[in-house]
């Protein structure tokens, strides 16, 4: 004779009051009562222990401290290469002016100076320095004057019509950023009207991070629109 609602189907072995062993190992009395909630269910599944859980949350402990490893890793790099993005942008941003000015002009001119002296290269010398005068027209007293600053290490831009000069770069460590080329790159010894113009930057910033410098180089090479 089986027991009705018990778990498994078969002969019931009853105890000393009435009760079967099955319901004794799950917490009831002589009477069907049930005492307490057993360590062991009646289905035979054991609960986590103390041990068990201290295992899973050391477990889940060093993947959480992973996860936030690789966050903050990635945040401390994104910190150290985002000043290098922004010199280069502003950089580019100044060769892009020069750029767009060289192609507007009606002639170039490229020396040696300051902002109050400009010496143009010789007919039979290299035509390239740290100077660079761009003339919008065929009026050669009017001209926007490029020129480096070896003691501020800046390049210094002074307007069409102005007198005052203004940082267009900083940290400009070469002194011969100009240079008229022909089509393979050659520097020319004489001025040509088809001269291609070379710009090159080389700018070397101090980091954040102590003992780190940021240096990088911006090429340009551009010929003016009305070559002919």
């Amino acid at each position: 004779m089986s027991q009705i609602g018990s778990p498994n189907i078969g002969p019931v072995r009853r105890g000393k009051r009435g009760c079967s062993q099955q319901q004794r190992a799950c917490g009831f009395n002589g009477a069907g009562v049930r005492l307490a909630l057993p360590l062991r269910g009646c289905s035979g599944q054991s609960a986590h222990t103390l041990t068990e859980m201290m295992v899973a949350m050391s477990i889940f402990s060093l993947v959480l401290v992973g996860v936030l490893a690789c966050y903050f890793a990635g945040l401390q790099f994104n910190q150290f290469v985002l000043p290098k993005i922004q010199n280069v942008q502003s950089n580019r941003q100044t060769v892009s002016r020069l750029i767009e000015e060289v192609r507007c002009a009606n002639s170039l001119q490229v020396g040696t100076g300051t902002l109050t002296n400009f010496n143009p290269a010789g007919v039979t010398n290299a035509q390239a320095g740290n100077a660079l005068r761009i003339f919008p027209s065929t009026n050669t007293s009017q001209y926007i004057y490029y020129f480096h600053d070896a003691g501020s290490a800046t390049l210094q831009r002074v307007p069409l019509l102005g007198t005052n000069s203004a940082a267009a770069a900083a940290a400009v460590t070469n002194h011969g950023i100009f240079a008229l080329q022909d089509f393979a790159g050659n520097i020319l010894t004489n001025s040509q009207n088809n001269a291609v113009m070379s710009v090159v930057l080389q700018v070397c910033r101090n980091s954040k991070t102590p003992g780190l410098t940021d240096a990088y180089q911006v090429c340009a090479r551009v010929t003016r629109r009305g070559i002919l």
